[in-house]
């Protein structure tokens, strides 16, 4: 009998890169987007997909609760739209400028009763991710694996907010981490992959999530050196990161064009929080 394709929640769908990696993993993916401005493009590239039952989308927001929510989006930038006040604020002050849509909210559980248990939970919703992650509370059953966007690189970071990550993912059983910088996934370009899927070369996508469960880059660690590691990213946030206080200080443009450098990497690092459930099957 035919092994059933991995079941993949991209949440966040944006305009379908990630989506597009899943399904060349041979997952079956079911894609939330809240911007109804990108549902022509999503319907279009992926007809086929949709057709075949491989790929569902949901054009809707993640809330606690069903009903409708204000959503922001940036005319130039329609893959960042959000709900959160504070990235609402933030994409003000960078001179953005938003419109806002009224979009139809439903909650993770019920995505989670409708299509079931997914393999892995990509969450990418625009400073509204720990939003998507204590809906897991609600449920019985976890992905094996979840990553999200972490706030460790995000304006003036500090230690109660950023902890707060760590702990509703051990309180949700997950017991192995890891932080993957996101600006090194070019790195990746060309590296065999074959642990989650049919052997495949990678190829990198901008502003993609990168892969996932034992193909994401670098090691998992404990509770423990994943908490040692996110004290780290905090002080390098709060002395060179992009948006600190300090970030227009010579001292720090200074420290972030030398990290960039000594990393190879083409851009500030911002990082996405992988978590696992016990050790690797």
């Amino acid at each position: 009998m035919a092994e059933t394709p991995r079941l993949v929640f991209d949440v966040g769908m944006h305009v379908g890169e990630d989506a597009e990696f899943y399904l060349s993993r041979g997952c079956r993916v079911v894609g939330v987007e809240a911007n109804p401005g990108l549902m022509p493009l999503l319907q279009q590239k992926f007809c086929c997909e949709l057709k075949t039952g491989r790929l569902h989308i949901i054009n809707k927001a993640i809330a606690k609760e069903a009903g409708t929510a204000q959503l922001a989006v940036i005319e130039e930038r329609l893959f960042h739209s959000t709900m959160s006040p504070r990235f609402i604020e933030r994409n003000r002050n960078l001179g953005f400028k938003m419109h806002f849509v009224e979009v139809q909210t439903i909650p993770l559980e019920e995505i989670l009763r409708k299509f079931g248990t997914p393999y892995y939970l990509k969450i990418d919703i625009e400073g509204m991710d720990m939003e998507c992650v204590e809906g897991l509370h609600r449920v019985a059953q976890r992905p094996r694996y979840v990553s999200f966007e972490s706030s460790v690189h995000n304006a003036a970071a500090n230690f109660e907010e950023r902890f707060s990550e760590l702990a509703h993912l051990w309180v949700l059983g997950y017991d192995h981490f890891k932080y993957v910088d996101q600006a090194s996934l070019c790195n990746l370009e060309n590296t065999l992959l074959q642990a989650e899927g049919p052997p495949l070369r990678y190829t990198y996508r901008k502003d993609s999530s990168g892969p996932f469960g034992e193909e994401s880059p670098g090691e998992w660690c404990e509770i423990g050196a994943a908490l040692t590691e996110m004290r780290g990213h905090i002080r390098t946030q709060n002395t060179v990161g992009l948006g600190n206080p300090y970030s227009q200080r010579v001292w720090s443009k200074v420290g972030r064009r030398v990290r960039r450098v000594a990393k190879h990497l083409p851009s500030h690092s911002w990082y996405d929080l992988h978590a696992r459930l016990g050790s690797s099957s």
